[in-house]
């Protein structure tokens, strides 16, 4: 009922009003770093110009990396130089390259789709 009225998450500058109750939006909806969670996902293949080439829908189990604030995404995004670790990411030193270069490639489709 809750989430039927809202709708929407809200995304204020200092917090979020979740569409979902708390439970559920901060725990059993949430992709929390090394944590499964089962999904229905919607896997596109994309080239360089943001077409899509192939897509697939299906149940997926999905184990999140790291949990980036949009605070840090966008640092990762405006630094590319930046040495960064894993303690600055909360997550291991391993998955920091494989990280940036994901946000980099989704941040590269983002400016594809609003040109």
């Amino acid at each position: 009922m809750e989430a039927s009225q809202r709708a929407t998450s809200t995304y204020l500058i200092d917090q979020v009003i979740p569409m979902l109750p708390h439970l559920l939006s901060n725990n059993l909806c949430s992709l929390c770093p090394k944590e499964d969670r089962l999904a229905v996902s919607i896997v596109w293949k994309m080239n360089d110009k943001a077409e899509i080439l192939d897509q697939w829908v299906g149940r997926t189990l999905i184990h999140s990396r790291a949990k980036l604030s949009y605070r840090i995404a966008q640092e990762i995004l405006d630094n590319p130089d930046r040495l960064w670790t894993g303690e600055d990411l909360k997550t291991s030193d391993e998955m920091v390259e494989p990280i940036k270069v994901g946000l980099n490639a989704l941040f590269r489709l983002t400016k594809c789709l609003t040109a």
